[in-house]
């Protein structure tokens, strides 16, 4: 039996739905699986109890969401903090809703430097394309499609992890430039947190509290109060039941339509799908080898 480390930074929950897809796979393949989500609430428990630093796995799997074509902030500050190891197998699953393209390429590369600095042997890279949840909604129909592939994705995946398969993408010096270029991100993001303003119309419900993955919000007299954690995830915006929560100066990252998964997933099962040759006209045409084929 293997024993497997899921670590998975998820924003608004594209990240989280494959990995909980993933360990289902995993599980039916007979592995002893562990999921560490990089959230406040669980990073404590796992510090308790002495897993949160733990590389004593066959297997570590690490998903995060494409931040500004990096990974975020929190993968990078557990990945620093692994103890070193003689070879311990990684495989680094990316989310985003480009997909493979240029700018994304280097949003590993980073990490797979640091690991192999470590001693930890990185064989295996591979992005799995979400609906976007930042400036441009993603179209309705192709947003079902994802979703309704993310099975698929998650089977083929388990499959080739176990079996230690080697696919590992070489990456652009354009792309290596872009994703150094973008750091600056680590940084604008506390700012944003800063810049998030409440309306009228919030409840006191307390829900964005609970929710943010950095412990970032606090209620100060009855209203969300941000501090300095925050690193752009945008959770607390998309699942505020009111849609009181909004930033100043960068209103135009958020889809005003929403992201909510759960409402396309059921959304899903009682909608007849166009061809996907229909799926992917305009657009959308860059994905049809996503659709098509598992490779990409």
């Amino acid at each position: 039996m293997k024993r497997v480390k899921l670590v998975c930074f998820s924003g608004t929950g594209g990240t989280k739905r494959f990995t909980s897809l993933l360990e289902t796979c995993l599980i039916k393949n007979s592995c002893d699986v562990t999921v560490l989500y990089l959230e406040t609430k669980s990073i404590e428990i796992a510090k308790r109890e002495g897993t949160f630093y733990d590389n004593s796995y066959d297997l570590i799997t690490i998903l995060f969401p494409v931040h500004a074509f990096d990974a975020p902030e929190p993968v990078y500050k557990w990945i620093k903090a692994l103890p070193n190891c003689k070879s311990v197998s990684v495989a680094l699953i990316s989310v985003s809703a480009g997909g493979e393209i240029w700018i994304n390429q280097a949003c590993r590369f980073g990490l797979i430097k640091v690991l192999s600095q470590k001693g930890y042997d990185v064989f295996y890279e591979r992005m799995i394309i979400m609906p976007s949840n930042m400036l441009i909604a993603t179209k309705e129909t192709f947003s079902m499609r994802l979703l309704q592939l993310l099975p698929i994705k998650a089977e083929n995946t388990a499959k080739e992890i176990l079996e230690l398969k080697q696919r590992r993408i070489k990456t652009k010096f354009k792309s290596r430039l872009l994703t150094r270029l973008a750091k600056i991100e680590k940084v604008t993001s506390k700012l944003f947190g800063k810049e998030l303003r409440i309306k009228k119309s919030c409840t006191q419900c307390g829900l964005c509290v609970k929710s943010c993955p950095m412990g970032n919000i606090k209620m100060n007299h009855g209203t969300p109060h941000f501090g300095w954690h925050c690193v752009e995830c945008l959770r607390c915006v998309y699942i505020c039941p009111t849609h009181s929560i909004y930033p100043i100066i960068s209103r135009y990252m958020v889809i005003k339509e929403g992201y909510d998964l759960e409402r396309i997933g059921k959304q899903l099962e009682n909608t007849v799908l166009e061809s996907d040759e229909e799926i992917t006209s305009g657009g959308y045409s860059f994905f049809k080898e996503y659709i098509k084929n598992d490779w990409v």
